[in-house]
């Protein structure tokens, strides 16, 4: 279970209308994770809710 001190938020601007993957390059054991089909909109903030890493 996650401490709230180990949890984070992060914002990317500039992108542009479209679908997009995120990439997390995973470190310290833990496996990278891909992300796919975001759908991505004008004006619109896209919440991905949590992530979960694997180890």
């Amino acid at each position: 279970m996650a401490h709230p001190e180990e949890e984070g938020e992060f914002k990317i601007r500039g992108l542009r209308e479209g679908t997009y993957s995120l990439f997390i390059d995973g470190i310290n054991g833990y496996r990278d994770t891909t992300i796919t089909n975001i759908e991505v909109r004008r004006g619109c903030e896209t919440e991905l809710g949590i992530i979960r890493l694997q180890q």
